[in-house]
């Protein structure tokens, strides 16, 4: 539950009040670097051509969607799941109809029955949604998710990698950045890749050898720290506020786990909820 009360969160972060502001946070530039990697992972060898997606939590203004038609990128099925409603402008941009643009609205993925076959989706993403839901609901999620993702299928997960002194009001759990590779990996998911999306100097920059500090020192001459926060962030997501989850079904027995050690008794508390030891399967 979070300070407002609430164990499942609808908050959206919306560029229409970012612009009102006159200043593009951090959060929403990295928001936009999340759905442009998602698109050039698709653009190769042309597979958003023939890529089912299922878009986790697509917001009320269709972000992802909107920059896969701006680009002209036409999959063979675009599904957006969100628990609250979307706007009706957001649909008008794919009014022409040729556009696949299937959405369910206040629908609870994890606790709705979508009536989905099995392995029917390429590509899912989640971007931003699972720390608005409590630990036993994000199991269902992934859950969901590993049984409508086909074996040869990817995952993109993004959501904040909580430091243990605070977390956002509106956030019902922020996750442990080992302890969430822990539960992927027992939920059966293989790590491919994480990118931190955006981060703090002072929580990485110990990790940095000298070359890059140079190179950052440089790039500050230039970028104010709201927009350079962006700029490193990818190459430490273990120091980031927020990373970018790459996963897929694991195949076979071979797979090695990076985090089997992410449930240490010193690391507890694994997330900011008070039912955080929720987290753990096993």
């Amino acid at each position: 539950m979070n300070k407002l009360g609430k164990t499942i969160d609808k908050t959206y972060l919306s560029l229409e009040n970012a612009e009102e502001r006159g200043f593009i946070h951090r959060d929403y530039i990295a928001h936009c670097m999340r759905w442009s990697h998602v698109c050039k992972r698709l653009m190769a060898k042309k597979t958003w051509a023939t890529a089912n997606i299922l878009d986790v939590g697509c917001g009320k203004e269709l972000p992802m969607a909107k920059m896969l038609y701006s680009m002209k990128m036409k999959p063979a099925r675009y599904l957006g799941i969100d628990a609250g409603r979307v706007k009706d402008e957001a649909k008008q941009v794919f009014h022409t109809g040729s556009w696949p643009l299937e959405l369910k609205e206040q629908c609870a993925f994890g606790q709705v029955d979508i009536e989905e076959d099995a392995e029917s989706f390429d590509l899912i993403t989640s971007f931003e949604v699972l720390e608005h839901v409590e630990p036993e609901l994000m199991h269902k999620m992934l859950d969901e998710m590993m049984r409508l993702i086909k074996p040869t299928g990817s995952i993109f997960i993004s959501t904040p990698c909580w430091d243990r002194k605070s977390c956002a009001g509106n956030h019902v759990n922020e996750m442990r950045y080992e302890a969430l590779g822990a539960v992927f990996e027992e939920h059966g998911f293989a790590i491919e890749a994480v990118h931190g999306t955006f981060a703090s100097i002072r929580d990485y920059q110990h990790l940095l050898d000298e070359h890059e500090i140079q190179v950052f020192k440089r790039l500050r001459e230039y970028y104010d720290t709201n927009f350079l926060s962006c700029v490193l962030a990818p190459l430490y997501p273990q120091g980031s506020r927020n990373a970018l989850w790459e996963l897929s079904p694991i195949q076979g027995d071979n797979y090695e786990k990076q985090f089997p050690n992410g449930f240490r008794d010193e690391e507890r508390p694994w997330g900011s909820s008070e039912n955080w030891a929720d987290m753990k399967i096993n």
